[in-house]
């Protein structure tokens, strides 16, 4: 199963102070050992649900930012934004998250 790890950083909102870095950690060993329990044919069906899931958000803020464009340029778009993120993946810009 494909996990993709982000880093995100904020300042504390009314004066609570919000540790993200804990948060996510607990968050990546969930996924972590709920993947550990899966059969190999349950993992490539939540990577599926996975790739669906990224491509509707995907769908969603390409309409969101090109609300005059029909539906087929809407699709054309966002298969442009896709090949753009597989461009800057085969440059090696996107790096693996160290092993927890």
């Amino acid at each position: 199963m494909a996990i993709i790890l982000l880093r995100l950083s904020f300042r504390p909102v009314n004066d609570q102070i919000v540790n993200l870095d804990q948060i996510q950690d607990q968050i990546f060993r969930e996924r972590v050992l709920r993947a550990r329990g899966m059969t190999e044919a349950e993992r490539f069906n939540e990577t599926l649900e996975m790739i669906e899931t990224a491509y509707v958000a995907m769908s969603g803020f390409v309409s969101m930012n090109h609300p005059d464009a029909d539906e087929a340029s809407q699709r054309g778009l966002l298969h442009l934004h896709i090949a753009r993120l597989r461009r800057m993946e085969d440059r090696n810009l996107f790096t693996p998250a160290p092993a927890a």
